[in-house]
């Protein structure tokens, strides 16, 4: 009989020994995933318009890999990505943060996406950008909005005093005998126009050429008329009109104050976040 039982003890001592070999270690600090986002100090949703970037900054601690989950289909395994979205919305957006041992840990912060709209146009001058040859003052003058659709040709204009025939999406009011004293010239948009932020950011004077140029974009324009007819007094369509300008450019850009202006040479846009 104790032959029996020191048997027993033998092979349970070797499977205890067994059994330790096979044991994984660890390193006993599990992962804790955590982040900040440029700008953000309220820890609360994150806020911002369409096609806006915020930087992403990993606060993760004992992580050795990051999977970031913006709850539009798309991810990134970066540690510190770019957030951004094409389409207003909201969304999650979660970091999966996994240690050398598997274990993982994840956060996750709620994404609201707004799209821009304009609300009010800005006749805020009328000294000509180009060499009309004479004065406009007492003239008659209205702002107008363009849009270019993206991949179409347009034949680039005959002469200075005409535009690109891209469609018009919306026309001012006629401000008749023009007073500079008066200026600002504003105007109500009625309804909401959308503003395709998209085409505004891709504007390119380099698409131009002397046949069809394509993918043009936004143009603001200022026209005025006098005695002697019709002229083209601004266009951000023209580049060659001033040196240095012919892009439309948004100066003001404050989701927290509600506040978007698209802005060119003598025409401001207005808009607000929705």
């Amino acid at each position: 009989m104790k032959k029996i039982h020191l048997i027993f003890a033998v092979a349970l001592l070797g499977a205890v020994v067994l059994l330790g070999a096979c044991k994984k270690e660890t390193t006993g600090n599990p992962p804790s995933a955590d982040f900040t986002v440029a700008g953000d100090t309220t820890g609360g949703t994150i806020t911002m318009g369409t096609y806006d970037q915020y930087a992403l900054t990993n606060a993760s601690t004992n992580a050795v890999s990051w999977h970031w989950d913006f709850g539009n289909d798309s991810s990134s395994t970066l540690q510190n990505p770019i957030l951004w979205y094409p389409q207003s919305g909201s969304y999650t957006l979660t970091l999966i943060v996994k240690n050398e041992d598997g274990a993982t840990n994840k956060i996750t912060r709620k994404v609201k996406v707004l799209d821009r709209y304009m609300k009010q146009v800005q006749i805020t001058g009328f000294a000509p950008l180009m060499p009309l040859g004479h004065s406009l003052a007492h003239a008659s003058l209205w702002a107008v909005i363009r849009l270019g659709q993206s991949g179409v040709g347009y034949p680039f204009p005959a002469t200075d005093n005409q535009s690109f025939n891209a469609p018009i999406i919306y026309q001012s009011p006629v401000v008749s005998s023009a007073d500079s004293t008066q200026l600002p010239y504003s105007f109500t948009i009625p309804g909401s126009i959308l503003v395709n932020f998209a085409a505004l950011m891709n504007f390119d004077n380099n698409s131009f050429t002397d046949s069809e140029p394509s993918n043009i974009g936004y143009g603001l324009e200022l026209y005025a008329q006098d005695s002697t007819g019709v002229y083209l007094v601004s266009s951000s369509y023209f580049f060659y009109y001033v040196s240095g300008s012919g892009a439309i450019r948004w100066p003001v850009a404050d989701i927290q104050r509600d506040i978007f202006v698209m802005q060119y040479a003598n025409v401001q846009v207005n808009c607000d976040y929705e």
